[in-house]
């Protein structure tokens, strides 16, 4: 038979180590999700600059917010993209920027367990998030990444952070939609 003299002191450790192990899977998940945003942002093909600056971080359900004409005037009508004069490549920085200021609020609420949402629903003469995705889109070379930034970006976590060791816990702690990476 076992007897443990202190219970009271190995409770008070056990619960102090469990607040401990939800704070840094909380800061894992936001991590996660900077880094999952990020990338999206960064690698997403531009032209108007539409569908980066409306990729939408929500908890819940996804974002269907389209906001035609964000970043580049000349996109903010109907047809009137195809006119753009000066197009947007991938990692320019106004829709990134936009997009960022979006999220921000949403990023900073995000609680352990939260269900958390990418998604844009950027559309012109169509949506054409699907064709995106389905990396079917004439890419100019401004566009490196091509399409299929869902596909890629989940490749990428997975890479990266398939099994998070600790100091990548810790990191991942440190990471917000502010950080280079």
């Amino acid at each position: 038979m076992i007897t443990i003299s202190n219970m009271t002191e190995v409770q008070g450790d056990m619960a102090k180590w469990l607040v401990a192990v939800k704070d840094q899977a909380e800061k894992c998940q936001k991590g996660l999700t900077a880094f999952s945003f990020l990338y999206m942002v960064r690698t997403g093909p531009q032209w108007s600059g539409d569908y980066v600056a409306n990729l939408r971080l929500s908890k819940g359900a996804p974002d269907s917010t389209f906001t035609p004409g964000a970043v580049h005037p000349e996109a903010s009508t109907p047809y009137h993209f195809r006119s753009i004069k000066y197009p947007y490549g991938e990692g320019s920085r106004e829709a990134i920027g936009y997009a960022k200021r979006n999220a921000a609020a949403v990023f900073s609420s995000i609680k352990l367990g939260d269900l958390v949402f990418i998604s844009s629903s950027a559309e012109h003469d169509q949506t054409y998030g699907p064709l995106i995705e389905g990396n079917v889109l004439n890419f100019r070379s401004a566009n490196p990444s091509r399409g299929a930034v869902m596909a890629r970006t989940a490749r990428q976590v997975k890479l990266a952070y398939s099994k998070i060791s600790e100091s990548q816990a810790q990191a991942l702690g440190f990471f917000n939609l502010g950080s280079a990476g």
